[in-house]
């Protein structure tokens, strides 16, 4: 919310939790924090996005395709860990 309220130029009020990155926005400065949290649009996925790692755990649901020819629909759990800086793609999974 202090975020929102500074790009409108809006006072931020003193009771209000977190910090106003608005700034850091408009001067496009990725060096602002420290880690953002990863939000995905399947609700049983969640994990955390540094500068150096990428961490998820979770659960993903995808569609099958049955050995009856049927179309299915199945979770498939996921737990993930990346370093960045010796793995820029991504490729190797260290969890």
């Amino acid at each position: 919310m202090p975020t929102i309220l500074g790009l409108l130029d809006l006072k931020v009020p003193e009771s209000v939790q977190g910090r106003d990155l608005s700034t850091s926005i408009l001067k496009r400065d990725d060096d602002a924090v420290e880690s953002v949290p990863l939000f995905f649009l399947n609700p049983m996925w969640r994990g955390v996005y540094t500068r150096r790692y990428t961490y998820g755990f979770g659960v993903v649901g995808m569609f099958t395709h049955e050995p009856n020819g049927e179309l299915g629909f199945k979770n498939f759990p996921v737990k993930c860990l990346y370093d960045k800086q010796r793995d820029p793609y991504q490729l190797k999974n260290l969890y």
